[in-house]
């Protein structure tokens, strides 16, 4: 087994050869033994690509073309993600705004032999007459039913129009006419007419408000004066009559219980407030979340909501949605509970589009409007019913863009894995020098203050921390804000350099860490500068350390491992295996050997220990010339190699004298 340090010109270098005795028996002979050649059985080797198994470690010459280790890793980069999230509910209360009732129309007519069949005079059909003077003549009572339309009403206000047509071959004075309920007999309205011509119509008009109204009704012409034709005569058909209609219109109740025809009952124009200060917020798209709508009402009544949300679209189309409210039974409100999914949505938050005073900031613009439906059914309605309705966000936006005011956001600590000493299985080194560039780089657009709060280095498996000191620690790193042209963000970023001077950096490293955690405070807009920027979520600040290790250490029984698979046929009966190992590295190295069965398991040592003397360096410590160690290994070991698949090289370095530190070439 050769371990050779490819293009280092440092190795250790093993191979296995094996001379094979295998034996055969032909028919017909004795049993014979033949001897095959010496070859390579198994060629393996340890050099620096056995640390290089991590691909953020590059190799590097420093000036003397000592071998330097670069290991670039971002540490950490930070995503606002839960940081970002808003929580917000937005509250609408209304009562409705009003309660219109269909227009109510009834007729009757009085004949002109009801009208003298009234003063007991007989109607002679067909006479030509003159028509005295006569006064106080009352007209018949009759029903006016309005139960098709609706059943009580709590007036707010409404027009009730009467018009009197006289088809009587005379004129007619004095008409008076009142309408009252039938339950409590209260008076509706009472309208006169002081003359209506032959064969003309008159009309009154007459507001009412404030005052209860019963489908039953009751219409009565209280008064009819005739002041008479003089000498002229008049032809007389007892068919001719007055027809009385009156046109109930325009009502608006407090409450009613009625027939509805379909109207909306309210309407809701509304700009609510974002909690999100100190920033000031113009837009924001949302990565994902969820709005909730919420609703309840009191009326007794299937309710329509339509909800159109100005602020919000989606591929530039206003969110919208029109939602079903059963109606509230046996005093128990009707409750409705609507998720929208708002991913990709984009808000805008500067208030009502055209607004009086201009583009707000922080303000989402809605509209609500509550409409009822022709259900057929009758139905009690109050205006003091009210409908409540809740709008909770719970959204993480992808990026905002306006002013993000001065604000501090604190991550961490968060735990990164890292590579860097994974194939070291065990020892110890110390470093002669170290040095470790931090690389901070500024997404938002707006200036940041960076300030690292910690930075710790763990051994796991050791259990060993070492915590970054020095005065790079809680120090204030200013960067200018990051710019953005096309969807295309250039970030502003600061280069920090930390060595062994200004830290303890050595001793993070020479603990060989497994893992780091680091912790990091962000201020937006530290010096209150107040302009419009953008931040997105996945590209805010990031950290890069660029870690340059010099092969310049004193190393204790620092131990590395490789595995190599053995292959050959396992009818090898018998055979000496011959160990030629050559050390090119300046370090003295102990050597052991194990096979591996299928399973993955060690089963056999075939080498526990082996002392290899370091490579021939000159007076600059550079090896010239590799020293070389032959061991047998005897023919008992031989079933044991059958049984392999695999052997594993474990190497262990150790610097002499222990205090003299070696750099590798």
């Amino acid at each position: 087994m050769i371990i050779k340090f490819n293009n280092m010109r440092l190795a250790i270098t093993i191979i296995i050869t094996l001379i094979i005795f295998s034996s055969c028996q032909h028919d017909l002979e004795k049993p014979s033994w033949e001897i095959d050649v010496t070859s390579p059985l198994i060629h393996t080797k340890i050099d620096i690509n056995n640390i290089l198994i991590d691909s953020n470690i590059s190799i590097g010459n420093k000036p003397d073309s000592s071998i330097i280790l670069i290991y670039n890793y971002p540490i950490s980069k930070i995503e606002l993600e839960e940081e970002l999230r808003i929580e917000e509910q937005f509250y609408y209360k209304s009562k409705l705004d009003s309660l219109n009732l269909v227009d109510v129309s009834t007729s009757y007519k009085m004949t002109l032999n009801e009208l003298f069949a009234s003063q007991g005079w007989p109607c002679l059909n067909g006479l030509t007459i003159p028509i005295p003077p006569i006064n106080n003549i009352a007209g018949d009572t009759v029903s006016v039913n309005a139960n098709e339309y609706f059943e009580t009403m709590d007036l707010i206000s409404g027009i009730i129009e009467v018009k009197i047509y006289n088809g009587l071959p005379f004129d007619i004075t004095d008409v008076n006419l009142i309408l009252r309920n039938v339950v409590n007999n209260n008076i509706i309205i009472s309208t006169t007419f002081p003359i209506i011509p032959s064969y003309t119509t008159e009309s009154n008009t007459i507001q009412i408000s404030n005052m209860l109204i019963d489908a039953n009704m009751i219409a009565e012409i209280q008064n009819i004066n005739i002041p008479g034709t003089g000498l002229d005569s008049v032809v007389i058909n007892c068919a001719d009559s007055l027809v009385a209609t009156l046109i109930v219109k325009d009502l608006v109740a407090s409450e009613a219980t009625a027939y509805w025809s379909e109207q909306d009952i309210f309407t809701s124009f509304s700009e609510q407030f974002f909690n999100i200060q100190p920033a000031e917020l113009t837009e924001f798209k949302i990565k994902s979340g969820w709005m909730n709508i919420n609703a309840t009402s009191t009326l007794e009544d299937t309710m329509t909501l339509e909800y159109n949300i100005p602020s919000f679209t989606n591929n530039n189309i206003p969110f919208a949605s029109s939602l079903s409210l059963n109606p509230a039974t046996n005093g128990n409100l009707s409750i409705l509970s609507r998720y929208f999914d708002l991913s990709n949505h984009i808000l805008d938050l500067t208030g009502e589009k055209n607004r009086k005073n201009g583009d707000t900031i922080n303000t989402i613009y809605t509209e609500l409007t509550g409409k009822i439906d022709s259900t057929g059914e009758l139905v009690t309605l109050n205006l003091e019913d009210s409908i409540t309705s809740t709008l909770s966000l719970n959204i993480i936006p992808e990026y905002f863009k306006g002013f993000l005011g001065t604000d501090t956001f604190n991550f961490g600590p968060e735990e990164e894995t890292v590579d860097l000493f994974s194939s070291i299985i065990s020892g110890s080194f110390a470093l002669n020098n170290s040095t470790l560039k931090l690389n901070i780089n500024n997404y938002i657009g707006a200036e940041v203050e960076v300030i690292i709060n910690e930075i710790t280095a763990i051994n796991s498996e050791n259990n060993i921390t070492k915590t970054l000191q020095g005065k790079i620690v809680n120090s204030n790193i200013f960067i200018d804000n990051a710019t953005e042209s096309n969807n295309i963000i250039t970030p502003n970023n600061s280069d920090i350099t930390i060595d062994d001077k200004s830290s303890n950096l050595k001793e993070l490293i020479e603990i060989m860490p497994d893992k780091f955690i680091a912790s990091v405070t962000i201020i937006t807009n530290p010096s209150g500068n107040k302009k419009e920027g953008f931040l997105y979520y996945d590209q805010t600040v990031d950290l890069n350390i660029t870690y340059e290790l010099p092969l310049s250490f004193i190393s204790d029984e620092l131990t590395l491992s490789n595995t190599s698979e053995i292959n050959f046929d396992n009818n090898i009966e018998d055979g000496n295996f011959k160990l030629i190992i050559q050390n090119s590295f300046p370090i003295e190295a102990n050597i052991k050997l194990y096979l591996i069965d299928k399973g993955g398991f060690i089963f056999d040592s075939l080498l526990t220990q082996e002392t290899v003397k370091a490579g021939i360096i000159n007076n600059n410590g550079i090896v010239t010339s590799p020293t070389e160690t032959i061991i047998n290994i005897y023919r008992e070991n031989i079933n044991n190699f059958n049984n392999a698949k695999n052997i594993m090289t474990v190497v262990s370095f150790t610097t002499l004298p222990s205090q003299n530190k070696i750099k590798i070439y």
